[in-house]
């Protein structure tokens, strides 16, 4: 399609978003807040849209005629090495497939940073997340000590060559409400958050007591705990090192790090962003990700990430 004739078709449905917005905005009296801001989203998507046309950015969509694959693996105090593996297909959380011992696993495109609102308009968020089936067993059967729980993501493509950036990577883990509050903590708390930068804190999302930064970006035993790469045939692999200790949440006071010594989350998802190749390099157009002291950062420079400190309070 002809630039000209795209920014017309998105700048229509931009006006038909705002029409429809305002006959929503006479019905909107009944309804409830979450509905409100889900429609009010949905008008504020349709303009980006028309944005991004009008800037003349390609329209950046995966590839779902490929089906991607996850795996998630560790230790176990026998010396052996369990792995769960599947293609498991693009779904939302919600319709999670299990994947085998008390793991069930997704894979997710688009969205936003952590569903922040801080991400490149240009690009799509790549997530592979975990749930425990049954909340009250342990996540990983038979752990072993020190152990480092292995992930790993194959086969995401896009209609062109995506760029992801390595500094974007973060895991979110998720605890109820019951095991954060038994911890002495807020029930504000139930979110953490470990980064691969040292600095980009999702706009003031990321604070110390919800979060570590840089821990991703650090290296055991030489070896990096996050690599993503593009592959000849232009598909994307992430491969990811998490030592379990990492999934304790930063502020519980017990600061034991051993299998069944903390409250694990019930949940937890790695994600990164990736833009068109044709933009490496480039600044994000919405100046969102700024760093702790307001400059904006480099997603894709790789930055050596200096000690975090594990527990640092």
């Amino acid at each position: 399609m002809a630039l000209g004739n795209r920014k017309r078709v998105h700048c229509e449905a931009w006006v038909a978003a705002c029409d429809i917005m305002d006959v929503q905005a006479r019905y909107m009296k009944g309804m409830s807040h979450m509905r409100r801001l889900k429609l009010i989203f949905a008008a504020i998507l349709s303009g980006m849209v028309c944005w991004g046309a009008y800037a003349g950015w390609p329209l950046f969509l995966v590839d779902d005629s490929s089906v991607p694959r996850a795996s998630i693996a560790w230790p176990t105090t026998q010396g052996q090495r369990v792995e769960l593996a599947g293609q498991l297909g693009y779904h939302a959380p919600a319709q999670r497939k299990a994947m085998g011992r008390n793991v069930a696993g997704f894979i997710t495109i688009g969205g936003t940073r952590v569903d922040k609102g801080v991400a490149d308009p240009r690009g799509q968020i790549v997530r592979v997340g975990f749930y425990k089936i049954d909340a009250k067993k342990p996540f990983f059967e038979d752990l072993a000590d020190n152990a480092v729980i292995e992930i790993s993501l194959e086969d995401v493509r896009f209609n062109m060559k995506g760029h992801p950036q390595i500094q974007t990577v973060l895991q979110h883990c998720k605890y109820t409400k019951e095991d954060v509050i038994a911890c002495g903590l807020s029930a504000k708390q139930v979110d953490l958050y470990n980064t691969y930068s040292r600095t980009d804190t999702l706009e003031g999302v990321v604070l110390p007591e919800v979060g570590r930064m840089g821990v991703l970006g650090e290296k055991d035993e030489r070896k990096p705990r996050v690599v993503i790469e593009v592959q000849e045939d232009g598909s994307i692999s992430m491969r990811a090192r998490i030592p379990y200790r990492l999934l304790r949440h930063v502020k519980d006071p017990w600061r034991r790090t051993s299998p069944g010594g903390f409250r694990e989350p019930y949940h937890f998802h790695v994600e990164f962003q990736v833009i068109p190749e044709a933009f490496k390099g480039t600044p994000n157009p919405m100046a969102l990700a700024k760093s702790v002291d307001g400059d904006e950062e480099n997603a894709d420079q790789v930055e050596p990430a200096a000690s975090a400190g594990e527990d640092a309070d």
